[in-house]
């Protein structure tokens, strides 16, 4: 899904959680637009295409993990590549 998805540049995408700084992303073969942010969990904003519009409504606080085990390092995940 990620083959041939191209960094449109960083800028500022309103949804119903707020205006948040991000990277916008673009698929040409899938249609589809997709805003990133790691200042957000799991660093999903927004995400549209044909069929569907995805938008962060909410971020919350105070919540806890239940996975016990160590992430590992996902480089360059929410990062335009050079």
């Amino acid at each position: 899904m990620c083959k041939g998805v191209s960094l449109v540049g960083k800028e500022k995408v309103t949804v119903p959680a707020g205006a948040i700084q991000a990277l916008h992303y673009r698929s040409a073969e899938h249609a589809s637009d997709s805003w990133l942010s790691p200042d957000v969990s799991f660093s999903l904003v927004k995400s549209s295409g044909k069929d569907y519009l995805v938008e962060l409504v909410k971020q919350g606080e105070g919540a806890t993990s239940s996975i016990t085990e160590k992430p590992r390092e996902m480089h360059g995940m929410g990062q335009p590549s050079r």
